[in-house]
Parts: structure tokens; sequence; C-alpha cells
């Protein structure tokens, strides 16, 4: 029988903590009985407990001192610290600057939007700073229809991602578009047995679930266990992913030794040539998943939100799709490289949503930022500092992006802005990272946002937010700390999405 998280955290770290604390109990007890010294029991047993603690304050003190040192030796200078992780960091990087510190109980982090920083992170400084060591135990277990004027949640575009995705993961369209649209809380219609009880919808429901659960138990790092004592509460979830990815699996297992080398037809059969472990067969596929899926789906919903909030976008869109492609036709790869606005469109999406908005490293040693500017000294990183950087609030930086940063405006990736801010400066716009670990799916991803928005825009012309559908709770009637004004509330987990779905309506073209 497996015991719950907590009881399981407390036995393995418990005797670590015992030992010190009746080290020092049997310390202080030899010192008062050889100086002939009365003290209660009571305060020697509170010393002992308090014994690791003092000793984690004193280690802390003692690294920041060490680290003073080190940067003066090597002629560097620490980041600015100041705040919490739970203020918000648009406001803190105006006060301190765009590299800072700060504290979460005795671990220090940092944080930043400084382009030069973040290349040094994921390319210059690749081996030396890598992906931030979250615990394997917080991970591992997750890790065409046709409607006039209507109401619909971008629930489609998950389920569009999620058909994609299996079938190029897979070999295999789950067809979880089968299920059709949910409708909302407030309608009269609900939502049909065959949409709740079709395969993908449990699916789609816990993948979220999952994630979403995955994010709280990161805020708690190696101690989530302790609020999670019981119960695993990413288990269950990951289960129903489990069910649904397995029959697949089973599948191209049994096809492997048909597929002669080379000919493999989809990422699982190439996958099943190097390893038969099932086990880490369907943790890379799940890790898949969230990339081919969650990604592509949070573009789509926040262009669409853009369609929506910018009429006059929406319709040179159109124009140049139906002059492209027409209106029934499928868009080819030429169609696609042919439609500058289009990819312009996307761009400009993904420059103020992009999907991962925060991401981070680790040092694995001490090491340099290089100066952020002419004249300014480089900055120390300590070793074992987890360094967390912010594209999404980087692509938002007035003096990197001309004052009209906060304005969606696709032509600044057509026009003289480009060669003005983008050229000359290529890592202020990283929507897919950059260095080794640049996203592999970037063209794949921009193809399939593209095909999507072509074959929307062909039997839709006009799209609107329908606030009467979308949860109160989730409504957004507050400016952002940047000064922009967004009706979508957005959160993010692993990936950013739309608190209680993105609910729009779309009218029809008349000339479709």
């Amino acid at each position: 029988m497996e015991l719950p998280p907590g009881p399981q955290y407390l036995l393995q770290y418990s005797p670590r903590y015992l030992a010190t604390s009746l080290l020092v109990f049997m310390s202080l007890y030899a010192v008062t009985d050889f100086f002939e010294i009365s003290l209660p029991s009571s305060l020697l047993i509170l010393a002992s407990f308090c014994a690791r603690p003092g000793a984690i304050f004193i280690r802390h003190c003692y690294r920041n001192i060490k680290d003073e040192r080190n940067a003066a030796r090597l002629g560097a200078e620490i980041a600015p610290m100041n705040g919490h992780p739970v203020d918000q960091f648009y406001t803190l990087i105006q006060e301190y600057g765009n590299t800072l510190r700060f504290q979460m109980l005795a671990r220090t982090q940092m944080f930043t939007v400084e382009p030069h920083h973040i290349k040094a992170i994921l390319a210059n400084q690749f081996e030396t700073l890598r992906r931030a060591p979250l615990s394997s135990a917080n991970s591992t277990p997750f890790l065409e229809q046709v409607f006039s004027t209507q109401m619909v949640r971008i629930d489609l575009v998950a389920r569009f991602t999620l058909d994609s995705a299996s079938e190029f993961l897979f070999g295999t369209d789950v067809c979880s578009l089968s299920a059709g649209l949910p409708y909302p809380e407030t309608a009269s219609n609900k939502n049909s047995p065959w949409h709740l009880n079709h395969p993908s919808h449990g699916f789609v429901e816990s993948f979220m679930a999952g994630q979403t659960k995955l994010a709280i138990r990161f805020g708690f790092g190696l101690n989530w266990p302790l609020f999670e004592f019981w119960k695993d509460n990413i288990k269950p979830h990951r289960a129903v992913v489990d069910n649904f990815v397995e029959p697949l699996l089973a599948k191209a297992i049994e096809r492997k030794e048909k597929i002669a080398e080379g000919d493999e037809v989809n990422l699982l059969d190439h996958l099943l040539k190097h390893t038969s472990d099932e086990q880490i067969l369907k943790d890379e596929l799940v890790n898949l998943l969230v990339a081919g899926r969650d990604t592509t789906a949070c573009t789509l919903t926040f262009a669409i939100y853009m369609l929506s909030e910018h009429p006059h976008i929406a319709d040179r869109l159109r124009a140049e799709i139906l002059k492209v492609v027409g209106k029934t036709q499928r868009p080819t790869y030429d169609d696609v490289r042919e439609m500058k606005y289009l990819r312009a469109f996307i761009n400009e999406t993904l420059r103020l949503y992009p999907a991962v908005p925060v991401d981070g490293r680790s040092s694995k040693e001490s090491t340099v930022l290089p100066p952020a500017a002419p004249g300014q000294k480089p900055l120390y990183v300590p070793a074992h500092t987890e360094i967390i950087y912010s594209v999404m609030l980087m692509h938002r930086r007035k003096d990197l992006w001309g004052p009209d940063a906060l304005t969606f405006d696709p032509d600044r990736f057509i026009d003289s802005r480009l060669g003005k801010y983008l050229t000359p400066n290529p890592f202020i716009f990283l929507p897919f990272n950059a260095g080794p670990r640049i996203c592999l799916g970037q063209q794949f991803a921009y193809h399939e946002v593209s095909f999507f928005l072509v074959r929307l825009l062909q039997q839709f012309s006009r799209f609107s937010l329908a606030r009467d559908a979308q949860p109160k709770s989730t409504i957004n009637d507050r400016p952002r700390a940047d000064g922009s004004y967004e009706k979508v509330w957005s959160g993010a987990h692993l990936t950013m999405f739309a608190r209680g779905g993105m609910w729009v309506r779309m009218e029809e073209a008349q000339d479709a």
C-alpha cells in the first residue's frame, strides 16, 4: 500500500531533522551538566527543535556575505533586492530595474526582463544556466463545423489542437471535435450526454485540472506534500490522462515490428525505436501534448480575442485570406508563406500573449550576467540560484518596442518599426525561446495557427465577446499594472489561458 504524500515526506526528512535536534539536545545537556547550570528541560527541548531552522538562517546569512565578496572579486554587482514573489513584477521592475532578486523564506531568486540577460540564459551561457531543477515528485505525476450567428466558447481551439497533436504524435486523430461545443451556464440548452461522456471530454478536463494543481504545487517547492498530506491531488487526473494515452500507445507497440527503419509515420513510432519503457513513453507523450496542444490553443484563443477587439484588423486579415486562398480552398504551404499580414498578426498575438509568459533556469555554478547597458557592471549570480524570466513583460517594454508597445498592431512586424526595434535586437521577441532549447515545433505551430485562422475567416466575418455567457467570477474590468486594459482575465499554469474560457459570438460571412 502506497503511503500518502505527507507521511512519505515526514519519513524522508524526519530522521535528518531529529538527528540534528538530538545532537543539539545532548550537547546542551552535557554543557549544562559540566558547568552545573540549571536549565528547565522544556527550554533545552525548545532550543533543540529550533536548532535546524536556526542553522538554516545562519547559513543563509553566511551565503549572502560570501556572495557579496565573490561579486566584488569578479567586478560585478548583485541585483537589487526588494519585494516578494506575490507582488506584481511589473511594479517592481519600474522601481528597481529590469533585473532584480527577491527573498522567498531562506531561498533567494532572481527575476529579469532584460534581453541581454535572457540571451545569456538561453544561449550564451546555456551550459551554466540549466532548466530550473523542479522536484521530480512535483512534475512527473502529470507532466470543420459551420454555424450562423451563435455563441461558442473557445473550447473549439483546445479540441482542434488536441486532434492535431494526437494525429501528429500518435498517428491517430482522437476526434474530440466530434463531441460538439459546450453551452454556457446561462443558456437554456444544456450540454448533451454525448458531449459530457465523449472519451476526450474527461481527458480535456483532467488535463487542464492537473496542470492547474501542478502550478499550485510548484509554489510550495519540495514541501508540497505537507499541503497534500493525505491525498495526492494530481494523481486522479494523471490516471484519466493515462487511460486516454495507453490504448494509443498499445496500438503503436503492436505495429512496432511491422515498421521498417526510417519508415516511421509519427513521433510515437520514432520513440518506440529508442525505448520500450512504457512509463517513459507516457511521460514523454504527455509532455509533448502540453507543448503541442496547450501552447497553440493559447495562441488561437488570444488571436480570436484580438479579432473581436479589432474589427478593422479582422477585415484586413480576411481580405488577404480571400485574395490569396479564396473562399473555400484549403491553404497550401505556399499560400501561408505569401500571406505576410497573417504572419504579422500571429506574431503580434505572440508578442502580447506568449503561450509561456514566465519560465526559469537555475545556475549550476556561480557566474555573471553581462551588463545590460554600456557603463554598467555585470550582475553576479550565485550557484544554485533560480532565475525567472518573463518574455511577456519584455515584449511589452516601451523602451524596446516603442511608445505604442501596449497597442495591438500587426503592422509593427511589417513597417519601419521592424528595422528600428526587432532587427537590430532579435532577442526582444522570444515567444518560442531561443538557443539550444528553442521550440522544436515552432514551424508546426505557425502552420497550425495559420490553417485554423484561414478556415475560420473563410466562414466568419465578425467576432465579439459574449460577456453575458462569461462566468461572472472571471469577468475582468480592471486595468493591468502596465496600464493596458483587458476584458479577458488570463491565468497561467504551464501555459497561459483564459479563465472561465473565452466565449464569443461569430457571425457567418454573407459571401462565404
